[in-house]
């Protein structure tokens, strides 16, 4: 069978999560074309997908002795080591990917998580998340709704990693300018504005822990009249404020990045 067809099927068996057999597949074409760098790598990301992420490793390494600028190589192993806690490994192998091409979107997000979770380096995972807001679909705010939906899940992402590196950098104000802008984003795809009240709770906290005076009465007026939240319970969030402080929301890579 050609390459083009056998390539076909891999895709297919990939997509109906049919591992072993685009993994036979792979293989047949591997001992054909024993160095196509493709191939190798389309062995990586199947391993990867079945989840035998010793194998998965074993040829993202043997892609990269081929070619030593295969940067979706060099995404996958930083993903595999992010996964074995070798964050600075990681962290080296996804900022290669990154300097091949720097629009390896879901390198840069694994990069992001890299910096958030295990290093702790809020400013670098602040530096990425704006890179990413500023270069990936710029025109998002432009799109139709259905444009806005296909780029919703990585733009949430994205931003609830921001959000936390602003807060914990106490950088409230630009936390709470970000929920705002993320708040409209969300408004302008779904039709219950009522599922964004957690946010503009936290959004009232930011501005009060703030001193934002202007944003927070405006917020108030917005939370008692749209929201009909009473006046004790907003009294209640404050008097909280006051006794314990803001208390970010904790965050779990393992449900933020799953499937990516």
């Amino acid at each position: 069978m050609a390459i083009d067809a056998l390539l076909t099927k891999v895709k297919l068996y990939r997509k109906k999560r049919q591992f072993p057999e685009a993994l036979e597949a792979l293989h047949q074409l591997s001992n054909k074309y024993p160095g196509n760098v493709s191939i190798i790598y389309l062995l990586a990301i199947t391993y990867y997908e079945s989840r035998n992420e010793e194998k998965a490793l074993k040829y993202c390494n043997a892609a990269l002795e081929k070619d030593d600028n295969c940067k979706e190589a060099y995404e996958l192993k930083g993903i595999l080591l992010k996964r074995k806690g070798e964050y600075a490994d990681s962290e080296k192998n996804l900022l290669k990917s990154l300097s091949i091409d720097e629009n390896m979107h879901n390198a840069r997000t694994h990069l992001i998580a890299v910096y958030y979770f295990y290093l702790q380096d809020y400013p670098t995972a602040e530096a990425h998340c704006v890179y990413m807001f500023k270069h990936r679909d710029p025109e998002r705010d432009t799109m139709s709704r259905q444009g806005k939906i296909e780029v919703f899940d990585w733009f949430l992402l994205v931003s609830g990693m921001y959000e936390s590196t602003l807060i914990r950098q106490k950088k409230y104000r630009e936390a709470a300018e970000h929920i705002k802008y993320r708040i409209s984003f969300g408004l302008s795809i779904t039709y219950d504005p009522s599922s964004y009240v957690s946010d503009h709770a936290d959004l009232y906290d930011l501005y009060c822990i703030s001193g934002d005076e202007e944003n927070r009465q405006e917020l108030y007026k917005y939370l008692r009249e749209f929201y009909k939240v009473s006046e004790s319970e907003i009294k209640g969030w404050e008097e909280s404020l006051k006794k314990d402080g803001y208390i970010p929301v904790m965050l779990e890579e393992s449900m933020m990045l799953d499937g990516l």
